[in-house]
């Protein structure tokens, strides 16, 4: 009989390796977007490393929504996170990564892009300007 033993991984809170990481937004392609989608790349970096990543916000929500898109970068941003933090990023540090992105100067300038090119979509843009991070 085969006898296995498992060891809990530990984990680091998610802001401490925010204070350990940056985050930028490397690009946007508004063709990328559709009237209810925006999506933008960004980089994490850490210690010499760096990885891209796509930010998916939906905008047809009541309230404000964005995560990493489920895309072919995101295995390797998981991967980044238990490789360097020993860390698995959860749903809700998604949600976290996509506010404090949404919280930049040029987030703001990209929307306004966005709006500029669906018009008709009535994006409550008061509301992504006061998109607040709480640690």
């Amino acid at each position: 009989m085969r006898m296995y033993l498992f060891q809990e991984k530990t984990t680091q809170d998610f802001t401490s390796i925010l204070s350990k990481l940056s985050i930028s937004i490397y690009k946007f392609d508004i063709n990328q977007c559709e009237e209810r989608t925006f999506y933008i790349t960004i980089r994490f970096w850490y210690a010499n490393h760096f990885i891209f990543g796509e930010l998916i916000y939906l905008l047809d929500r009541e309230e404000f929504f964005g995560a990493l898109s489920l895309n072919n970068s995101y295995t390797d941003v998981q991967r980044f996170f238990e490789e360097h933090f020993d860390y698995t990023l959860l749903h809700t540090d998604e949600i976290h990564i996509a506010r404090l992105v949404a919280a930049t100067p040029k987030f703001q300038e990209y929307i306004q892009q966005y709006k500029c090119k669906f018009p008709t979509y009535k994006l409550n843009l008061f509301q992504l300007a006061r998109v607040s991070v709480h640690n």
